[in-house]
């Protein structure tokens, strides 16, 4: 799955729960398919940054995918920064 978020980026931290050596900024990251069999499903650990007063609004994420966006891979995140 091609994970991706609009309007900002995300810091990748874990992929399958082993920290990643070199993290980096990125809109889309590939998360691997569960096989049916496996006890746990695949996972990527991110960090969003939502500190910055001026960053607020909705925020859409989805599966790039289309069949699977459609089928209800997909999201949104709302951030108010009011206190």
């Amino acid at each position: 799955h091609a994970f991706h978020i609009h309007q900002l980026h995300f810091l990748v931290l874990e992929k399958n729960g082993v920290p990643v050596n070199n993290p980096m900024l990125l809109d889309t990251i590939s998360v691997p398919y569960w096989d049916g069999k496996s006890r746990t499903y695949p996972s990527v650990k991110v960090r969003l940054d939502f500190r910055d007063p001026e960053i607020a609004g909705t925020f859409v994420y989805h599966c790039h995918i289309l069949e699977h966006e459609d089928g209800g891979m997909m999201g949104k995140i709302e951030v108010d920064p009011t206190p």
